[in-house]
């Protein structure tokens, strides 16, 4: 793991309060993200009758062909497994003040 460097004269506290709020906004805006692909990718589940993952094993497997749509539920769905993904990490740095 690689550590911070902090230059400057700041204390430590004021060190710790903005980094836990740049922490804790950066989780809020990875959740809001998520979410928001999130719905999207339920908005096709429900209008293909398919999950994501079986989505996405068809797609791969060039199984439904090339028509638009099923590259913006690629694309969506790739955005909720990224997004997910910074959530997670985020939320499980424990980061006290």
């Amino acid at each position: 793991m690689e550590a911070i460097t902090i230059t400057g004269s700041h204390s430590s506290d004021e060190i710790s309060s903005v980094l836990g709020e740049a922490i804790k906004s950066q989780t809020d805006f990875a959740h809001a993200r998520f979410r928001r692909f999130q719905a999207e990718c339920r908005i096709f589940e429900e209008k293909y009758g398919l999950s994501s993952e079986r989505f996405a094993e068809k797609f791969d497997a060039g199984e439904l062909g090339d028509d638009e749509h099923w590259f913006d539920w690629y694309a969506v769905n790739k955005g909720r497994q990224l997004w997910g993904k910074k959530y997670q990490i985020l939320k499980e740095l424990n980061w006290t003040t």
